[in-house]
């Protein structure tokens, strides 16, 4: 059967990259207009040669060989024509780099015994090697466009849900919140994204604790924040400016121990800057958005300024606003090595929230007052304080091809943001009363990634792969105080947390590719490790005091090693099966100490010294006699005057109080500290072997049903082993989470389905995540005044549901339609149900609490990552002028939660679920190409304006109302 493919003259996907951004337009005209000239003495539709020597990237992995072969013709412009006979049975190895058309080829058809030959019209033929040209059979070429481009096709043809974001994606609409990129993605939620400014990704109903991995460019980030009554975030920070794509994988791998599954962006590169045919370029992009005022100005030192701010109501314009953003990147391609340096700067300022719904968040008790809520604490239309970010980020990057089979890439990105932030608990208004304001958090992160690729030509046993990355993390963020050195302290109750958390993370895997004549087999095999490093900043001050009274930062570190395999069996082209596995073990250290007062009974005076405004005591022992001398008396031996009895060693000299009133009262005894002892926190470790199986089944062509299984085993994090957060102990003897995935799904792939030319493709999975042992923090109630939390292990968390995505494109028209429809989220754990049945009383009704629960029990972190039960997302859009004008929307659906935590045994002292409600948005987005390398592209988000909170909100911030937006984009 005869196919042919060719990748039809199309342009190339663009980005907004900022010029200036109150100049942006004009800028950006006048550089297109250079460009606009250089290019028209292009030819556009001119087939590729064979013999071309321009270098080209290529991205194609191992498969069928005709697969492999129709996505080469698509990346180099190839016009290629072949028998499928001749590639039924052959594999292809994997081509990833930056090649000539005909070195790409001459890999590609490696040890399959055949070549390209060229025939007429300027296409070319395979044939046997040793054929001639004019013996070769041409077939009649036909030209098929790619509506989507390969990652895209790839999700569909892939044994996994993945979901593939192109910078085209990125651009469609504002990101007011660096969450906002992932809005609409099936399966994936963002945790709090209005409050902090970062990344916290909920894959699946699974959350937290580096289930999911963030990784920039293969380097890992995960910040671990404490967020009191709300819970904790997992933070990564990125400028969305400076991606180039985006990959979201769903559900665990043999190569990773995120048992979520992972999101991987892959930054700016000379494709996404150069107009074709340059080897230098520039790209320059700037965006205004209505939505942002500057905050007011707040202090990081001033422990007494006034907090309480008023929220403006007064929503600005375009040009008035305080949000914009831009960049500028610079490409150089060689034959030899390739660079990228990039600079973004985003401003967003407050936004402003929705007119419209605001009622819908009211909570009413059973007698029928008003209760805390998002509703009664911003109005409608309302700035929401502490939402800004201002941020500055640096790339750079270059690829080195040291040889035709080696490749070095080496890449530094540097962000400094100073993001807008505020403990839950403190958002909270009395009537037409101010919200604090607080000062900005600061975040600086430098991350530096090397890549080495060595691929020979002719050997299929080897595709070596080698990379290394360190991530370094200086972080200064407001929490609760009472665990903080004094030094820190910001104001009674609030404290910075000022904290360096340094990664390092490598890994190494090769794949081999062989063939019998039962099949061919693929086998990669690999390892990796990764070294955490996290301590208080070294300018922060920790006395012996604060020892004593066990006010630290987190001081700990972790080591993780792995070694992964997995075999692909393929008996026939249509099938492929694979098994294999990951062992990982870890181990943690907490530097910390754990001081404990010792207490004895002792005879004592006690002595009261004052003055306006201060109070404090001193202890007066007798001497061995029993008697009180001057020897021993405090006020005549400068002895401390304290405000704590539980720490008598910290205070002030006597001589200093400036002691106004003194007062000696009669002998008394009383219990009280004599001194401490220290107990060092130690080490934990631990590990095991994680097993995975699945199949894929081509029954038609390119329509497939796959069915995978795979384990997955999540080591404990610092957070959980390690000291450092406010009334929770660290959990002990741990043991790993593991978790049991399965995946059944059906997925199909139509040309010409509905009209010649269109293109379609639609997958449908089922998913079944149930995690053993999983760790969480619990609020016990029952011991003391307070409670308890600590860090266990549950029986299980699960998570079940379904998911859709579609895409359909016939070139005027076009659209993407995805949705998650969740069957249950639901957390096992006898021991602690039976401890709470068992502590039951009239102010706690949890008699009746079962071992299994929806959603999770009392204090549970769970409660603050239960999803939507139902989310939809459809963008669609029309195609004017050859494609020169897109105009198009967007509706995203979000039903409530799947589990409403509101039984006695899930609602308690902490970590409570916010009421987030069902809401559909709409969006509206347009990209004109104005000339050849320069586009504008303009969007409205929540179009209707409406009142809402996102789900997975812990703060009672409502997300931003009607937005609009305008950018430029324009390479030369």
């Amino acid at each position: 059967m005869p196919a042919t493919h060719r990748l039809s003259p199309v342009s190339r996907p663009t980005s907004p990259l900022r010029f200036a951004v109150h100049c942006a337009l004009l800028g950006c005209l006048v550089a297109g207009a250079a460009t606009q000239a250089q290019a028209a003495s292009a030819a556009p539709g001119v087939a590729t040669r064979l013999d071309d020597a321009t270098l080209r990237d290529y991205d194609i992995a191992q498969g069928a060989l005709g697969t492999s072969l129709g996505l080469y013709a698509n990346q180099s412009g190839l016009l290629l024509s072949y028998d499928s006979e001749l590639t039924r049975g052959r594999s292809a190895p994997a081509l990833k780099g930056r090649y000539t058309v005909l070195e790409a080829a001459r890999r590609l058809l490696a040890n399959t015994g055949l070549q390209l030959l060229p025939g007429a019209r300027g296409a070319y033929l395979l044939a046997p090697q040793g054929k001639a040209s004019a013996n070769a059979t041409e077939l009649s070429a036909t030209v098929v466009d790619a509506a989507l481009d390969d990652p895209q096709r790839d999700t569909y043809r892939a044994p996994r849900s993945t979901v593939h974001l192109t910078r085209a994606d990125l651009d469609r609409f504002a990101t007011v919140s660096v969450g906002d990129m992932l809005k609409g993605v099936a399966g994936v939620q963002v945790g709090d994204s209005r409050n902090g400014g970062a990344l916290d990704v909920n894959i699946r109903g699974i959350q937290g604790q580096s289930r999911v991995a963030v990784r920039v460019d293969g380097s890992e980030q995960a910040l671990d924040v404490y967020r009191g009554y709300g819970g904790t975030q997992q933070r990564s920070y990125i400028d969305p400016d400076l991606l180039s794509s985006v990959t979201v994988n769903k559900g665990p791998s043999t190569r990773s121990g995120a048992i979520g599954g992972s999101v991987e962006m892959k930054t700016l590169g000379v494709d996404d800057i150069l107009v074709d045919g340059n080897s230098v370029g520039v790209r320059l992009t700037g965006n205004l958005w209505n939505n942002g005022v500057e905050p007011a100005n707040r202090s990081r030192h001033s422990k007494d300024q006034d907090l309480s701010t008023v929220p403006r109501d007064s929503r600005p314009g375009l040009f008035g606003s305080q949000a914009e953003s831009g960049s500028a990147a610079f490409a150089y391609s060689h034959e030899r090595f390739d660079l990228v340096a990039a600079y973004a700067h985003r401003n967003q300022g407050n936004y402003f929230s929705g007119k419209k719904g605001q009622d819908r968040y009211r909570l009413y008790d059973r007698w029928g007052d008003e209760q805390p809520s998002v509703a009664n604490t911003y109005n409608a239309g309302e700035e929401v304080l502490n939402s800004s970010s201002e941020t500055d980020s640096y790339l750079f990057k270059t690829t080195w091809r040291l040889a035709d089979d080696h490749t070095l890439d080496l890449g530094y990105r540097r962000f400094d943001g100073q993001m807008g932030e505020i403990m839950p608990s403190d958002i909270f208004r009395y009537g037409t009363a101010g919200i604090y304001q607080y000062p900005t958090s600061e975040v600086r992160l430098d991350a530096y990634t090397a890549r080495y690729h060595y691929l020979p030509a002719g050997n299929p046993l080897v595709d070596l792969t080698s990379t290394l990355w360190l991530t370094d993390a200086n972080t200064s963020t407001l929490t609760a105080a009472w665990m903080a050195p004094k030094s820190q302290l910001f104001r009674t109750d609030r404290g910075w947390t000022r904290q360096d958390n340094r990664r390092i993370g490598g890994d190494l895997n090769n794949v081999s590719r062989f063939s019998t004549a039962h099949g061919d087999f693929k086998l990669d095999l690999g390892g990796a490790f990764q070294l955490e490093d996290l301590q208080p900043q070294k300018g922060v001050l920790t006395t012996q005091h604060d020892i004593n009274a066990n006010r630290m930062l987190r001081d700990a570190s972790r080591q993780e090693f792995s070694f992964n395999g997995k075999l692909e069996y393929q008996p026939i082209e249509q099938v492929t099966l694979w098994g294999g596995g990951r062992y990982a073990h870890y181990q943690t250290k907490d530097n910390t100490v754990l001081a404990e007062a010792r207490r004895e009974d002792r005879k004592l005076r006690w002595i009261t010294a004052s003055s306006p405004g201060h109070w404090g005591s001193m202890t007066w022992f007798p001497d061995q006699n029993g008697q009180y001398t001057d020897a021993t008396d405090p006020r005549l031996n400068n002895g401390i005057v304290f405000e704590n009895s539980n720490e008598p060693f910290n205070g002030v000299p006597f001589n200093e109080a400036g002691a106004t009133s003194v007062t000696v009262h009669p002998e008394s005894i009383s219990n009280v500290v004599t001194g401490y002892d220290y107990t060092p926190q130690g080490k934990s470790s631990g590990g095991g072997f994680s097993p995975a199986f699945g199949i894929n089944v081509e029954f038609l062509p390119d329509t497939f049903v796959y069915a995978s299984y795979t384990q997955g085993l999540r080591l404990p994090s610092l957070f959980e082993t390690s000291q450092g957060t406010q009334q929770v102990t660290p959990g002990k003897h741990l043991k790993p989470e593991r978790s049991r995935s399965w995946e059944f799904g059906v997925s199909a792939l139509r040309d010409n389905l509905l009209r010649n030319g269109d293109e379609a493709s639609i997958k449908l999975a089922y998913f079944d995540n149930q995690i053993k042992n999983y760790i969480t923090r619990y609020y016990d109630p029952s011991p003391g005044l307070w409670g308890q939390m600590t860090f266990s292990n549950t029986d299980s968390f699960s998570t079940r549901g379904l998911e859709l995505q579609s895409h359909y494109d016939a070139g005027r028209v076009f659209a993407d339609l995805s949705a998650t429809y969740y069957l249950k989220t639901e957390t096992c754990d006898a021991a602690f149900a039976s401890t709470l049945r068992s502590t039951a009383n009239r102010y706690q009704r949890t008699q009746d609490t079962p071992d299994c629960t929806a959603g999770s029990y009392m204090g549970s972190y769970t409660n603050t990552q239960n999803p939507p039960r139902f989310s939809a997302n459809l963008v669609s859009g029309l195609r004017f002028f050859d494609q020169a004008l897109t105009l198009g929307g967007r509706m995203t659906y979000t039903s409530g939660p799947t589990a409403q935590m509101d039984k006695p045994w899930q609602t308690g002292a902490t970590t409570p679920q916010i009421d987030y409600r069902s809401v559909a948005l709409f969006d509206l987005f347009a990209r004109y190409k104005l000339l050849e390398h320069t586009e504008v592209n303009l969007s409205v988000q929540n179009l209707t304006d409406r009142y809402y909170l996102d789900p997975l909100a812990q703060s009672f911030m409502p997300a931003p109302g009607r937005t609009w937006r305008v950018g430029v984009v324009t390479r030369f």
